[in-house]
């Protein structure tokens, strides 16, 4: 599974070599924020976007946010063995939030390979998946 925390909260997973949306970032948690994107209060992206959170995470700012993501991660049908990656600006800058969630909920959890100047993981996803699966090739 992966989970971009950053302007928003993008997800996906894979399975079987297929890449599969998750859609976590509008799963209604509770809370009284409101969401631009689904137009609900209450879900994910609403509460740890960050226009939602202050410009530097304080360390309870960082264990709020691994609290919320475990909440939205809460009763999901996923297996428990699958590696969580987190990614996007604020998962790549505040690596905490990993080493918290960790703590939180059954799947291991890591953060992105990217470092944290890249624009965009993806390059670093792909070049993984290269080294990992050489038999796709």
């Amino acid at each position: 599974m992966y989970v971009s925390l950053g302007t928003g909260v993008g997800s996906a997973y894979v399975a079987e070599g297929v890449a599969n949306e998750l859609d976590l970032g509008h799963r209604l948690i509770g809370g009284d924020m409101y969401c631009d994107g689904c137009r609900n209060t209450g879900c994910l992206n609403s509460e740890v976007s960050s226009q939602q959170l202050p410009a530097q995470l304080a360390q309870d700012d960082q264990e709020r946010v691994a609290r919320t993501l475990a909440t939205a991660l809460e009763g999901m049908a996923t297996d428990e063995q699958a590696l969580l990656v987190l990614g996007g600006g604020i998962g790549r800058r505040y690596p905490g939030i990993a080493s918290i969630l960790d703590g939180l909920i059954p799947n291991p959890t890591q953060t992105t390979i990217a470092p944290t100047e890249a624009k965009s993981a993806a390059y670093a996803g792909l070049d993984y998946l290269t080294h990992l699966l050489p038999d796709l090739r």
